[in-house]
């Protein structure tokens, strides 16, 4: 062999190593105490925003002044948190930009199949009447 050939394949294994190392780096660090799983706040997530456009529906319809903070407060007693709670775990997830950005990604996911389903069987609905 020569050692144009060693070379090259010393460098090859040393950037197969770093990649290896960088990849397994990953998302294994442990959350912070407080901080809720993924999953959870993604759930969280969704129902706070049926919370909140369910409120803005009632509002604009009946006139009503919604209670916002009270709703909310339903929902974090849901999950065991409360509202510095959540803000602990928004921040911490907002520190992380691809984690925030896959959680409102799942969060837009599922308020679409939500709204798919409601859409389905208003149509369902319809046709039966």
């Amino acid at each position: 062999m020569s050692f144009q050939g060693f070379f090259m394949n010393k460098i090859t294994l040393i950037l197969f190593l770093i990649i290896f190392l960088l990849a397994s780096c990953g998302d294994d660090k442990e959350l912070p105490k407080g901080v809720l799983p993924e999953d959870k706040m993604v759930d969280l997530m969704v129902e706070l925003e049926i919370v909140q456009a369910t409120l803005k529906y009632d509002a604009a319809s009946e006139g009503l002044n919604p209670n916002y903070t009270k709703e909310y407060n339903k929902v974090f007693e849901s999950y065991n948190i409360n509202k510095k709670g959540f803000n602990i775990s928004l921040d911490y997830y907002c520190s992380e930009p691809l984690k925030v950005k896959n959680i409102y990604d799942k969060v837009i996911v599922k308020l679409s199949e939500n709204q798919g389903k409601l859409n389905k069987e208003f149509i369902n609905k319809g046709t039966k009447d």
